[in-house]
This record gives structure tokens, sequence and C-alpha cells, in this order.
């Protein structure tokens, strides 16, 4: 087949770039023409074999401009005729596969707005031009006559986008993430434990939390923050934050202001996950909206037990698993901290790892991708079998 995958980035920050990253060369191995049309290229990923990468242009500043020109640029390049496939991954329309890996957007915008402390960042919300631009691309998407499968990554997002759109129920295939046990695997902890922690300025001898993720306030930093707060009895306990935020001024602010500023250590934006997990004791994600949360299988996958929230759609294949806790609420700030005591203290730690492990080994990504293959050619069969 020839197919056309869009997205604004090709690296490997973010959950959504590494599932493309890994989809587009399971495609190319297994010998499709594989386009990939983005604005921006990790230059380490530009000489993949098997791969066509268009580099769309954009300008403008702010994020709906950019946003706006993007999917101008993908009307004019990408044209649906020339390819037998073309799959979408983001704010992008008219495409025969779309995956919606960051939920509904409507949705998230209902509980920021719950969240917004004033009445006038609820009104500034409301008006913004690039949540009513991502609102249309979505409604536009989901109603649209020309996208003959919508992938949603978890049942928490069916359920959203049937509530908010009128949605054909066969339109809507809920697949699960899955992980790369290769590249996030055990043997990378005698490999880069050491390392990792002298780089972010840690010492063998701490016990490290991990936090991973961009947009705070929707992941839940500041809950972290304060389950340090309540474990503040366990000696060398230290928060490490990788990830990056606009507003990191205000959450330095909040470390400082409940005093764990020397526990929390900010890592940045990383690339090579697989060289940090190594590095935690256990991961924390108190996350109040994420349709599927990769990091928390990529954590398994290296034997590091996680406490996760509901609201993460990952929650949904983490199953009862003894390295697993999921608590109700994002606020359960002394569950969290009790669930982390827990496996802390847990009396086989051996036996906790190998439980990680197992969960990630029941939700490969090798299968998922397998399974987006034949949507493809399902898609060209209801066709005729000949493209387009």
């Amino acid at each position: 087949m020839k197919i056309a995958l869009v997205h604004k980035q090709f690296t490997l920050q973010g959950g959504t770039e590494r599932y493309l990253v890994g989809l587009a060369c399971y495609l190319a191995e297994r010998e499709h023409e594989v386009h990939v049309f983005c604005s921006h290229v990790d230059p380490v990923l530009a000489g993949i074999r098997g791969l066509n990468l268009h580099k769309i242009p954009t300008f403008g500043m702010g994020g709906f401009l950019k946003a706006l020109m993007f999917w101008l640029m993908v009307r004019l390049k990408v044209r649906p005729g020339d390819y037998d496939i073309v799959h979408g991954f983001g704010r992008t329309t008219d495409h025969d596969v779309v995956r919606a890996g960051g939920g509904c957007h409507r949705t998230y915008l209902e509980i920021v707005k719950r969240r917004a402390k004033e009445g006038l960042q609820r009104v500034l919300l409301a008006i913004d031009l690039r949540h009513r631009f991502n609102l249309w691309v979505e409604r536009r998407q989901l109603t649209g006559d020309h996208t003959a499968r919508f992938i949603a990554v978890s049942e928490q997002g069916r359920r959203e986008l049937n509530e908010h759109y009128p949605v054909r129920e066969e339109l809507i295939e809920v697949l699960h993430n899955g992980v790369d046990v290769q590249r996030f695997h055990p043997k990378n902890r005698p490999l880069f434990f050491a390392e990792a922690r002298r780089e972010v300025h840690l010492v063998p001898e701490d016990t490290v939390i991990l936090f991973v993720g961009g947009d705070w306030e929707r992941k839940g930093l500041d809950s972290a923050m304060r389950v340090l707060v309540a474990l503040r009895d366990i000696p060398d306990l230290k928060l490490l934050v990788t990830g990056a935020d606009r507003r990191f001024d205000e959450y330095m602010g909040l470390a400082r202001e409940l005093g764990v500023l020397e526990q929390v250590h900010f890592n940045g934006a990383v690339e090579r996950m697989e060289r940090i997990y190594p590095a935690a004791d256990v991961m924390l994600l108190p996350t109040r909206y994420d349709p599927f949360a990769n990091v928390t299988l990529e954590a398994l996958a290296s034997e590091v037990p996680v406490v996760t929230t509901r609201s993460n759609g990952a929650a949904e294949v983490l199953g009862d698993s003894p390295a697993v806790r999921i608590v109700e609420d994002a606020e359960d700030v002394e569950g969290m901290a009790a669930h982390i005591r827990e496996f802390l203290e847990h009396p086989e730690p051996e036996a906790l790892r190998k439980a990680a492990r197992e969960v990630a080994l029941e939700n490969r990504d090798q299968d998922n991708y397998a399974r987006v293959e034949a949507i493809y050619a399902e898609i060209l069969d209801a066709r005729g079998g000949d493209g387009r």
C-alpha cells in the first residue's frame, strides 16, 4: 500500500509522536510505501530507511495560526488520490483514518473550564481561537463523510466522543496502545541506572519517584508534589519531573511554597526515555485527563511499578497487577502516597518488578501496528481492493 501519515511532529518526544515513529517504521519494514508529512523532523530520525519524509512549511505566531497553517498546507500537499490510505494523527481533516491519541478535545476543554479559578479565565477559554479551531476539526473528523475509521485509544475516549458527537457506532474502533518491549527493557537498568541519576543530579542512595509529561496542570504535577509532602518521613525521597511546560516558574513557586523545592528535580523534555526509567523506583502519574498515557506502559516494561488515576485510559489494560495501583481521583494525595509507600516497602521487590514487566508483555506495540495495517486493508477491500 502507498500510505501517507500526517502529524505536526516526527520526533521521539511525546506519546503520539513515539507511536507515529513506531508505526511508520513497522509499515516500512512490511514493505509498504510510507510517506510522512510533518512540520518538524527530528534530525536523528531523518535517515530511517524506507521512510519518505515531507516537511510541511508553516509560519505564523501563536498556536492558532500555526495549527491553521498546518491544516491548510496539508490540504494542499497531501492529495488523497495520490495515496491508498491517508492516516491523520492530529488536527487535520479529510483522511481515511484518524487516530484520536489526544482524546476528545471537547471533554478536555470542559475539564479545563471547571478548573479555571476565575470567571474571566472561562470566558477567555470559550473564545480562544485555538480551542475553537480544534473543536471545528474534531467535529469535521467525526461527522464528515471522508473518515472511514476513527481510532480511539481507550473505551474512555470512545464514550466521550459518542457523548458529544452523532457518530456512527461502526466508525469508531477502540485500539489500546502498546509498548516497545525491546526498547523499554529491564536490561536498561544496569546499563543506565548510574548514568541517568548522575545526569539529573541524583545519587544511587536516593529514592526516586518519576513523573513524566507536559501540560503539568492536566497531568497533575501539583498533586505529585503534594504526595512528596505526605511522604516527608522517607529519607532521600526525590521527585524526578521529565517533560516541559511553559508555566515552569509557577511550579517552581509551588514546590517552594510546599517546602519540597530541594526534592524536585526538573529534567526537561527527553527523547531517549528508555534511559530515564532505570533511574526510578516508582512512577507516579496523577493525571486529571489522559486518553491513554503511554508512559505508564513504558515504565512497566522497564520494571517500574506505577501509580496512576482512573482518568488515565491506560487503566483499562493495566488490570489488577500487583505492580499497578489506580486511584479514583487525582486529588487523592493520601491514597497515592499510601500506594507509593506500599511499593517502596514491598517485601519482594524482584517479584514486583517482574509483575510490572508482565503487564507490558501483554500489551506489545507490534500487535497494535498489525491491527492498524489490517484496518487499512479492510478499507481498501471495502472500496473494491484497488485503492482510490
